[in-house]
């Protein structure tokens, strides 16, 4: 993976994905060479799928791949992403107050165990 021509995707107005890319890639032992920046992962994916390089992208993007992208799990790659959940005040549907409750249990799961 050292030196291969990598694409990566750069966040407006306060990029942190490169930074942590490039962490991630040094602590792995390589050095990817940046050659393409791109907005989104889609537009990513196309460029993996015209030859230019290598990227990194979330697995759930792999039923929005062209079919002649190899998608390969890398467990060693430490790198985390945050995800973030949105939803409008007034939507009072018991499926979004399930998974509000959901994810709350989980967030509090989290609090207790990273505190400990």
């Amino acid at each position: 993976m050292d030196g291969r021509t990598w694409i990566t995707v750069v966040r407006q107005p306060d990029d942190t994905n490169r930074s942590q890319f490039l962490a991630a890639c040094a602590k792995a032992g390589f050095l990817p060479d940046i050659a393409y920046e791109t907005t989104d992962p889609l537009t990513s994916l196309g460029l993996v799928s015209a030859g230019l390089g290598l990227a990194t992208v979330q697995a759930s993007l792999r039923s929005a791949a062209p079919p002649q992208i190899v998608f390969r799990d890398l467990p060693w790659f430490e790198r985390t992403v945050s995800i973030h959940l949105a939803w409008r005040r007034q939507d009072k549907r018991a499926v979004i107050a399930d998974l509000r409750k959901a994810v709350g249990k989980e967030l509090m799961k989290e609090l207790i165990v990273n505190s400990e």
